[in-house]
């Protein structure tokens, strides 16, 4: 099939054009992905199959469809749904999402478009999710199949496990593709290793596999104020792995913002000689330079700080606070004054798959953003926005 298809994946990237407003991994994902179904027969099939395993074959018609025939730069009405294929009576239109969130009625509004171009086909509608937590109720209803990026992956590679006849050619194009899955963080989720964190720093695989867990999870918490934060996955940095929930306007992020995840080096947060023994799995308050000599003296502060030692004690879970200030007056990082935090281990404990451990993770992250609201999240961001931005 290679040589079947004029179709250069170089080439194909660089012609690729972004659009304003969208995840360059996503673009590069998808084109990506849209060379392999054109240049591997293995591919184009494999995903034919798995869609029509969805739907209980509807369009196993599609199988006899040309590769060639997959696109990226569909236009309906100004509209750009990531990929299509449009065959005989049939039109696939796909969406893919890497770390970007679906606009309100996007799929509802594709589905619309594509009717119209489309009167004589059936059309199908295809998302394509980093994760579950990308698909609201509202847009699954509005898919006819709903995949995670880890499916697409275990579709090939099963494929590649019984079909000995694939050449080397395309064995090496289709490990190419799902190598960057992984890489990216799409493929099959793999448990955070116990020995890596009991052993860590001694063992050097614990901050990739806290991030690879942690990109899963970050669009699963449900919260009264999730319309406030904004959830990145971030890798190794100032000591620490997690999801930082920073406010959605940009100049003001941390008034407070929020970071679920594990310190691993307390040296930048001056908790050097809370690592020593342990780790522990972490929701911390973090707040701006503008904010750092504020906030302690603040009523405001004072009483979320109150409210939430109490709650802890209270929790469901083995929460407990760390109040930074109070534990290390002269030389604390005022950047991250308060830790809810549970020993890591407890969490990983008798776990032996990614699905456990990361609900154990969510419902770790779930409980602790719902003890920060009680304790009056709300009146503290108000309280602290009031100090950076002046009244007109």
């Amino acid at each position: 099939m290679g040589g079947a298809v004029d179709d250069s994946l170089l080439i194909s990237l660089r012609n690729y054009r972004p659009r304003e407003g969208r995840d360059s991994l996503e673009n590069f994902v998808t084109e990506a992905f849209a060379w392999l179904l054109r240049n591997s027969v293995t591919a184009h099939k494999s995903l034919l199959t798995l869609l029509d395993g969805h739907t209980g074959g509807r369009w196993a018609a599609l199988l006899g469809e040309s590769a060639s025939n997959w696109e990226t730069q569909l236009s309906l009405d100004g509209k750009r749904p990531d990929m299509a294929l449009i065959g005989d009576g049939v039109a696939l239109i796909f969406e893919h999402k890497v770390g970007a969130s679906l606009h309100e009625a996007q799929l509802s509004t594709y589905r619309e478009l594509s009717d119209k171009r489309y009167p004589n086909a059936d059309v199908a509608i295809v998302l394509i999710t980093a994760n579950m937590g990308q698909q609201p109720p509202a847009e699954r209803h509005a898919a006819d199949v709903c995949l995670i990026w880890a499916q697409v992956y275990e579709a090939l590679d099963s494929e590649l496990e019984r079909n000995q006849s694939i050449d080397e050619v395309e064995r090496s194009r289709l490990g190419d593709f799902m190598e960057l899955l992984k890489y990216e963080g799409l493929g099959p989720a793999e448990p955070v290793s116990y020995q890596a964190a009991q052993y860590y720093p001694t063992t050097v695989s614990l901050p990739d596999e806290l991030q690879a867990l942690l990109t899963q999870i970050k669009d699963r918490f449900s919260w009264p104020l999730s319309h406030r934060y904004t959830p990145h996955a971030h890798g190794l940095r100032w000591g620490r792995v997690g999801i930082e929930f920073t406010l959605v306007d940009e100049a003001l992020q941390w008034a407070p913002g929020l970071t679920l995840g594990c310190v691993l080096d307390g040296r930048d947060h001056c908790i050097e000689h809370r690592t020593r023994d342990y780790l522990r799995l972490q929701l911390m308050l973090d707040f701006s330079s503008r904010l750092r000599r504020y906030y302690p003296g603040s009523p405001v502060y004072q009483r979320f700080q109150k409210n939430l030692a109490e709650k802890a004690e209270k929790s469901s879970l083995p929460i407990n606070l760390y109040d930074h200030l109070a534990d290390q007056p002269r030389n604390a990082n005022k950047y991250h004054p308060l830790f809810l935090e549970t020993p890591l281990l407890d969490v990983l404990r008798r776990t032996e798959t990614a699905a456990e451990q990361q609900q154990r993770f969510v419902d770790f992250g779930n409980e602790a953003l719902r003890l920060v609201y009680e304790a009056g999240l709300a009146e503290l961001i108000d309280d602290c926005l009031a100090q950076v931005v002046p009244e007109s």
